[in-house]
């Protein structure tokens, strides 16, 4: 389910799980992918980097 855009930091990650790279990267297999390793949320970003974490939003929703 979409939760909407939040804030990142490079040196502050939203979702602190891991990082997962996967060719042909879409929201779908990034859920899927965090899902499957055990992780309920997901964050995709640039549409080309998947993150997988236990929670969300400690920076805030995104302003823009």
């Amino acid at each position: 389910m979409y939760l909407g855009c939040f804030q990142d930091s490079e040196t502050s990650r939203d979702i602190s799980g891991p990082q997962v790279t996967i060719a042909e990267l879409s929201v779908e297999k990034c859920a899927t992918q965090c899902q499957s390793s055990g992780y309920p949320y997901a964050g995709l970003q640039m549409g080309s980097i998947c993150f997988c974490g236990d929670s969300y939003g400690s920076l805030g929703l995104s302003i823009s």
